[in-house]
């Protein structure tokens, strides 16, 4: 079996997208809790212009609801973009034709391949005895 690891990628600013989720989240809950009292319908994406008005007026005119926090109609787009999946290479395979990084404690990428031409000559050594 072959190990894989893999890296998600993500683009943008992980700070401002949880707010805005956290927002979205809100009117979630407001629409949950609140809604079938103004005959919403269930989701937010089903919204008519209108009851968007009224969703306002609603939640805005609801102390303790208004006093959470402002909230978000339209769900935030998400961060994650992608995923590069590497398959790690058996015992068997050449390490000198693989090109190997690890990340520090920094978060800086370190080139390795030093350290497997190393372990190559060393395997190399016990091989030859």
């Amino acid at each position: 079996m072959k190990m894989k690891c893999f890296l998600e990628i993500e683009i943008g600013h992980p700070q401002e997208w949880r707010s805005t989720q956290d927002q979205y989240e809100r009117a979630k809950e407001f629409l949950q809790k609140e809604g079938s009292n103004y005959g919403f319908p269930e989701t937010l994406e089903e919204l008519s212009d209108e009851q968007k008005e009224l969703f306002d007026e609603m939640y805005n005119s609801n102390p303790s609801w208004k006093a959470k926090g402002s909230y978000l109609l339209i769900e935030p787009t998400p961060l994650k973009v992608g995923r590069i999946v590497i398959e790690l290479f058996d015992k068997d395979v050449s390490l000198l034709n693989c090109v190997h990084f690890i990340i520090d404690r920094r978060q800086r990428l370190v080139k390795i391949s030093k350290l497997y031409a190393q372990e190559k000559k060393e395997k190399e050594k016990r091989v030859g005895r």
